[in-house]
């Protein structure tokens, strides 16, 4: 990963997604488009929108 990378950062504007769009409504593009990832970096981090999602899940929950 490299260090411009911030996680929460990430999390964060996926969860405004998320909100605004729905989950099922909110595609890979959208958050690679929000985030400014590419897709290799997405993958690397979270590997799928699912696991990305619970992340955030996790995030905001504790």
């Amino acid at each position: 990963m490299d260090q411009d990378f911030n996680q929460t950062k990430v999390i964060n504007q996926a969860m405004e997604l998320f909100w605004s769009k729905g989950y099922e409504a909110t595609t890979i593009e959208d958050i690679l488009k929000v985030t400014e990832l590419n897709m290799n970096k997405f993958n690397e981090a979270f590997g799928s929108k699912e696991q990305l999602y619970l992340a955030s899940f996790n995030y905001y929950s504790f």
